[in-house]
């Protein structure tokens, strides 16, 4: 239990009163730190009547609510009080909530982003990807492609989303013969910019 999260406990008692003994040791049970309060003092005797309406003990005083009589008679209200969340576990509750959604929704957008993948040949005497080639591989796996453009030293391929994108990389990276770049790139990025990220791209050489 987060003694934390609970708000302040005052036992009243008596030292000569069983509940109050019982009562002390099941909170000490559960890790519950609690102020105990002497009603054999006058003085103590009289607040516990001013706060509680009652001077019989034990009387349990847990932030404004209060518990009197038995043990067993106060023992499931006290369960309901001590393990209920406090208004800042639900705010970190809701918080963590909403931070998951935000990351969702963010996810989701990724996704949903359109794509595209380029393929250039690397080192001498590797042609250039045949277009066709490339389509029927794509085809053959169910990954459909908005174009396929072919560029100065490279084809470039527009996907719908980032997930088209990267099955495409897989599929194409397995298919194709050694001796090319493949490369997904954002949507953001223009095409003759693409290029400089192949740079940093593993090669595929044999």
């Amino acid at each position: 239990m987060n003694q934390a999260s609970t708000p302040r406990i005052i036992i009243y008692s008596t030292p000569a009163c069983p509940d109050c003994r019982v009562l002390k040791e099941w909170l000490s049970q559960q890790s519950i730190v609690f102020e105990e309060r002497d009603l054999t003092d006058p003085k103590i005797s009289a607040e516990a009547k001013s706060r509680t309406g009652v001077r019989v003990a034990p009387i349990t005083l847990i932030g404004n609510e209060v518990f009197y009589g038995t043990f067993a008679s106060q023992k499931p209200g006290l369960m309901m009080v001590i393990k209920r969340p406090s208004l800042r576990q639900l705010s970190w509750l809701l918080g963590g909530s909403l931070l998951l959604c935000a990351l969702f929704w963010l996810w989701l957008a990724v996704q949903q982003q359109e794509a595209t993948l380029a393929i250039r040949p690397v080192g001498q005497g590797v042609s250039m990807p045949d277009g066709f080639s490339v389509w029927h591989h794509l085809d053959a796996n169910g990954i459909r492609f908005k174009s396929i453009t072919p560029q100065k030293d490279g084809l470039l391929i527009k996907f719908d989303s980032t997930a088209q994108g990267a099955a495409a990389k897989e599929v194409l990276g397995r298919a194709l013969p050694h001796g090319y770049i493949i490369a997904l790139l954002e949507d953001d990025n223009s095409p003759t910019a693409w290029l400089s990220r192949l740079r940093d791209a593993p090669h595929r050489l044999g």
